[in-house]
């Protein structure tokens, strides 16, 4: 089924090492990813391959949290803040044929629209995205629990706040707001959430960016 949620657009940009090379010329019968190793600037994406091509291959990224995603068809998403991990590592599989290859993330300039997945169509200057239909929600993967505040715990203040995040194609958060405001509970909250991570929303196996509602309730008791 397929759920129907905001999305928005990508025009992200390509720092990769060796993209020039023919993949015509792999001979070796061992499965293998081109290109084996890639440089990636942070908030950029890259294409991988897996040889030989076969439907149904299985594409993760082994290094840990907030290391970018990884769609079904190989195209890697670099998160936005680089991370204390620098080489990444991806791993494509189908049956017992595996591969792996090697990420290194670099500093670079992020441009606002390298939160968003190749070719998701927004108009230019729209404050929000076109409605699309995906067939995965993001699903988050790290949660940070927000920071009672000293001053609202004193003061007795408790409620929901209800945040709207961009969760981008790399997983990574951005663009947190504010919908349902507790005053003393807003900057909690938004502190919290900008630091979770998400599995991307995908359509046919491909990550995109999408706005999701989040609420975040504060209880004294």
């Amino acid at each position: 089924m397929r759920i129907r949620t905001h999305c928005h657009v990508c025009l992200a940009a390509l720092l990769v090492s060796g993209c020039g090379k023919s993949v015509s010329t792999v001979a070796s019968s061992d499965p293998v990813i081109v290109p084996s190793t890639a440089v990636v600037s942070q908030g950029k994406h890259t294409k991988f391959e897996f040889y030989p091509r076969l439907q149904g291959t299985q594409w993760q990224i082994l290094s840990g949290p907030f290391t970018g995603s990884v769609s079904s068809s190989g195209t890697f998403h670099a998160p936005l803040t680089l991370p204390a991990e620098r080489t990444i590592t991806l791993e494509a599989s189908n049956g017992t044929l595996k591969a792996q290859a090697t990420v290194v993330l670099m500093p670079g300039t992020v441009e606002p629209t390298d939160c968003f997945a190749p070719g998701q169509p927004v108009p230019p200057g729209a404050s929000e995205p076109p409605y699309v239909y995906v067939d995965e929600l993001p699903e988050a993967t790290v949660r940070v629990t927000p920071i009672y505040p000293d001053a609202a715990r004193a003061a007795g203040v408790e409620g929901m706040v209800v945040l709207r995040a961009l969760v981008c194609a790399c997983g990574e958060v951005s663009n947190v707001s504010v919908v349902q405001s507790v005053p003393m509970l807003d900057q909690a909250a938004i502190d919290a959430v900008s630091q979770w991570f998400f599995k991307p929303a995908r359509v046919e196996g491909e990550a995109l960016a999408v706005s999701v509602h989040i609420p975040v309730r504060f209880s004294l008791h």
